[in-house]
């Protein structure tokens, strides 16, 4: 049987060094006097389960201006930045533990340039001076770029920064399958002002108990999406999932427990789920319950025109659901749907502010001991109530049940 030299013909690497020429390196043990820099295309450095150890100075891992780097199986610890990869395209960091870093874990610097198409994968990224990993496109490109099922943790900063500022770009990176948890800041940040964060993804991940919200995206951020997360118990004065460009989608995320829920602009498409109570609906969105909630105070509030609650099937007890306008700005295309309310004063109540009407839909709901199980304006639409006992005469599919 061939051996792996035999295989693939491998260099050992026994301190900090350069890497100048193409090949397969790997560790024979851990390097604590130095780092190592990558300054040719086509390397793969493995380091076998070791670690390279700094001082709180230099990088640990430098790779720049170069293509399709590996490096992978190890840890590095205790430098300023602990991988720097400058100028890179094609790269990929995978199974390392990154940590103690003076400022930085991962930092990609695509400033003036590009580094784009790199992955960090399968990593953890913990106990960092500033902030977990850092995408930079100032007045350059970095983008197209993937962290994928890494843990991300306890970093003193943002868990995640992009930042596409000062003319740049941070566009189509993704983030999926990881965890993001306990940082310092936001637990993942999008910067493009003056520049451009735009058609990026976060998915099928977890942010939970950062100190300044969960998701941010602020200006110049457009056309990104944000799907199906689990966005739970952030604390700060940012939401748990804040997006203030446009164009942006929101769907399928479970976002609970936060100082604060949602803040959004008008112009993103959201598809919601509510999966507690109160909550206030600020923007057009379409909103669905996971399941059946209660609350002995206010149940859910709506302040703009063109929001779809769909109850599921599933209940809500407190205080009801509530549309209110504001003086000469009259909601319209209200639609409640398809659930059960009860336990409340009041069931859905509409309010007319000061002479504004609500043109609403209201169809498929039951009602249950309310002193007033619907009110409603004389322009809104709903489907007829029903109020009788014994058999159901109507079979209008629109129809709201009464009791």
């Amino acid at each position: 049987m061939k051996t792996l030299e035999q295989v693939e013909a491998r260099t050992p690497v026994s301190g900090a060094m350069t890497l100048s020429q193409s090949g397969s390196y790997y560790l024979t043990g851990n390097v604590t006097n130095g780092g190592i820099t990558v300054s040719a295309s086509d390397v793969t450095l493995d380091l076998n389960g070791f670690s390279i150890i700094g001082n709180s100075s230099g990088n640990g891992i430098a790779v720049n201006g170069v293509q399709n780097v590996v490096v992978r199986n190890g840890s590095v610890r205790g430098f300023s930045i602990e991988v720097l990869a400058s100028g890179t395209i094609g790269c990929r960091f995978e199974k390392l533990v990154v940590s103690e870093s003076d400022t930085t874990g991962f930092y990609f610097n695509g400033a003036g340039g590009a580094c784009n198409a790199n992955t960090v994968e399968a990593c953890t990224v913990i106990g960092n001076g500033e902030r977990g990993i850092h995408f930079i496109g100032n007045v350059g490109e970095c983008s197209f770029n993937l962290v994928k099922d890494c843990a991300i943790g306890n970093n003193n900063g943002d868990g995640i920064y992009f930042e596409g500022q000062s003319a740049g770009s941070c566009n189509e990176n993704r983030v999926v399958d990881s965890l993001i948890v306990g940082n310092s800041d936001r637990g993942v940040l999008f910067n493009g002002t003056g520049g451009s964060c735009s058609g990026n993804e976060i998915a099928g991940c977890r942010i939970s108990r950062n100190l300044y919200g969960g998701i941010s995206m602020g200006a110049g951020c457009n056309d990104n999406r944000i799907l199906d997360n689990t966005i739970v118990d952030n604390s700060g004065s940012a939401a748990g999932l804040a997006v203030l460009g446009s164009s942006n989608l929101i769907s399928g995320n479970i976002v609970k427990g936060n100082t604060s829920n949602y803040d959004f602009s008008e112009d993103n498409q959201l598809n919601l789920l509510i999966s507690e109570i109160p909550e206030s609906l600020d923007w057009p969105c379409s909103v669905k319950l996971t399941g059946s909630l209660t609350s002995s105070g206010d149940g859910i509030t709506i302040t703009m025109s063109g929001v779809t609650v769909n109850l599921a099937g599933f209940s809500l007890s407190g205080d009801g659901i509530k549309a209110w306008g504001a003086t000469n700005a009259p909601l319209s295309g209200i639609c409640i749907k398809n659930g059960l309310l009860r336990d409340y004063y009041t069931g859905v109540n509409f309010v007319q502010v000061n002479g504004s009407r609500l043109e609403n839909l209201i169809v498929r709901n039951t009602c249950v001991g309310h002193d007033d199980n619907f009110s409603l304006d004389a322009a809104d639409t709903y489907g007829p109530e029903i109020t009788a006992p014994g058999e159901i005469g109507s079979t209008n599919p629109w129809a709201n049940f009464s009791f």
